[in-house]
C-alpha cells in the first residue's frame, strides 16, 4: 500500500488523481489535472504522431521544476544521445491517458485540416453545377451567335467540347456529396457571378 502511495505523490496530489472521462476535446486539461504534467502533455502533443515519452523528456525545459526523484538521466549509444524516462512520466502517461487524448488530438487535426481543404474546393465556382450548366448555356449562345454571323466555329466547338468534357469529369467528382454541401457550393458560385457581372458592368 505504501509503494502505492509514493507513486501517487509522484504524479500530484492524492485528491488530483482521477482517470479523465470521455469528452470531445479530450487533449484539453481534465478535472483535477496537475498543471505541471498538462503543460508536459501539450508539448508531447505538439510533437506530431511520431511523438514519444522520450521525445518529450528530452525536450523538458533546462528551468522546468522537477518532480522528486524525476531526474532525467541521459547516456551515449553510438554517438546518440538516449534519454531515460523517468517513472513518474511513464506513470502519469498512463493516470491520465496521454496515449488516447493524442490520439484524438490527432484525429481532430486531420478532420480540421480535411474541412479546409473542402471548403476551399467547394468555394470554387465550378464545385456547383448549377454554375457550370450556366456556363454551358453562356458558350453555347455564343456558338449560336457565331453561326448567326457566319465566323470559322471549329476552335470555338473544340474549346465547347473541352470544357463539356471537364463538367462531367467535375459532376463525377462531386457524386454522393450531401444537400448541404452542394448548397454551399451553389452559394459561393452565385458570389462569383455577382463579382463577374459587377467587374463587367464596370467596364461598360
Amino acid at each position: 500500500m505504501g509503494d502505492v502511495a509514493k507513486k501517487i505523490t509522484q504524479i500530484g496530489p492524492a485528491e488530483q488523481v482521477s482517470v479523465p472521462k470521455p469528452d470531445e476535446k479530450p487533449w484539453l486539461r481534465q478535472k483535477n489535472e496537475p498543471a505541471l504534467w498538462y503543460m508536459r502533455l501539450k508539448r508531447y502533443l505538439e510533437l506530431g504522431p511520431k511523438r514519444s515519452l522520450r521525445a518529450v523528456v528530452a525536450s523538458e525545459p533546462q528551468d522546468q521544476k522537477a518532480e522528486k526523484g524525476d531526474k532525467i538521466q541521459k547516456r551515449k549509444a553510438e554517438g546518440v544521445s538516449i534519454v531515460s524516462v523517468p517513472g513518474s512520466w511513464a506513470r502519469a502517461a498512463k493516470a491520465w491517458n496521454w496515449k488516447e487524448r493524442a490520439e484524438a488530438y490527432d484525429l481532430a487535426q486531420i478532420e480540421k485540416e480535411a474541412a479546409y481543404i473542402r471548403k476551399v474546393v467547394i468555394e470554387q465556382p465550378f464545385a456547383s453545377r448549377a454554375y457550370r450548366l450556366g456556363y454551358l448555356c453562356a458558350m453555347a449562345n455564343a456558338l449560336h451567335k457565331s453561326a448567326e454571323y457566319g465566323l470559322d466555329l471549329d476552335e470555338n466547338v473544340k474549346f465547347a467540347k473541352t470544357m463539356q468534357s471537364l463538367f462531367k469529369d467535375i459532376e463525377h467528382l462531386m457524386e454522393g456529396m450531401d444537400e448541404k454541401t452542394l448548397m454551399m457550393a451553389d452559394a459561393a458560385a452565385h458570389r462569383r457571378w455577382v463579382e463577374l457581372a459587377d467587374k463587367q458592368r464596370a467596364k461598360s
